[in-house]
């Protein structure tokens, strides 16, 4: 029994990758494991396939994020700006398309990131509100809502009160 489940599992991911094609969940899974500039160029780079307006959206948002993060792998200022604000307009462009918990909470997880003098802020109040108000509520995993308020937590920005992601009870979202 063990041994067709295996070969099922493997039959299963071969299949997948052999199309050549991933999903907003293979997407979305990649980016809440990426540490490193492959990771990130992984997302970039990756053939999607998508069967909603939604889930395409959300596939370039993520896409979007990860190029803005491949800015910290490069040693050019130029480079990295060049990067960074791709990434940024990109985003932007999802957003301004299809406005949904995923692409604001990466919005403000970018402007709780990076320095300031960017001048990528002036949506944080409003993105923070936002999150607030729709996440209980959003249609997504229980998994991504824990992700979405970990993530925000570890910014550890203490220019704004993150305080309220502790106060949300998981268990009922």
């Amino acid at each position: 029994m063990w041994r067709l489940l295996i070969i099922l599992f493997f039959y299963g991911a071969f299949v997948n990758n052999a199309s050549g094609q991933f999903t907003s969940v293979d997407i979305r899974y990649r980016f809440e494991n990426a540490k490193s500039e492959q990771d990130f160029t992984w997302i970039v780079n990756a053939v999607t396939a998508h069967s909603s307006e939604l889930d395409s959206n959300i596939i370039q948002s993520y896409k979007a994020v990860s190029k803005s993060a491949l800015a910290q792998y490069v040693f050019s200022p130029y480079t990295k700006m060049k990067y960074f604000f791709n990434g940024k307009n990109e985003l932007e462009i999802c957003i301004e398309n299809q406005k949904n918990l995923e692409n604001i909470f990466l919005r403000l997880v970018v402007q709780l990131s990076i320095p300031s003098f960017l001048g990528y802020s002036d949506d944080i109040d409003r993105d923070l509100e936002y999150v607030k108000s729709t996440i209980e509520t959003a249609d997504v995993s229980l998994h991504t809502k824990q992700f979405i308020i970990e993530t925000l937590q570890n910014t550890k920005n203490e220019n704004y009160d993150l305080d309220f992601l502790s106060g949300l009870n998981l268990n009922t979202i």
